[in-house]
């Protein structure tokens, strides 16, 4: 009894530490051919060319494309000035939609 005490009490503060250890974490900088459905939920950094940039209502979609590999990105921060053909280094969460994995985004900056 007083073992599973001990080994009740040694889960829950492991589990906290990690909790604690991932609170805010930076997102991780990948290159678009790594993400996969395994991120999902992960915060992630991108850094691509923006191409068939298109806006419906608030939402921003576009493909961020690099070293001929690509994927679905979308934001729904209508005030950005995004172009077609722009660099840029993109932070957000990957998701998946119909299937298929794309990217969320919450910043971009363009990379000089």
């Amino acid at each position: 009894m007083k073992k599973d005490k001990i080994l009740i009490t040694g889960l829950i503060f492991s589990g906290l530490l990690l909790m604690h250890q991932t609170a805010g974490k930076k997102p991780g900088k990948v290159e678009i051919q790594d993400i996969n459905q395994d991120m999902v939920g992960d915060k992630i950094t991108v850094s691509g060319k923006i191409k068939n940039l298109s806006k419906r209502g608030e939402t921003q979609f576009f493909r961020l494309e690099d070293n001929g590999e690509k994927i679905t990105a979308l934001t729904y921060n209508e005030d950005l000035l995004l172009y077609e053909g722009l660099h840029v280094k993109a932070s957000g969460k990957a998701t998946i939609h119909r299937g298929k994995t794309e990217f969320i985004l919450n910043r971009i900056t363009e990379k000089s």
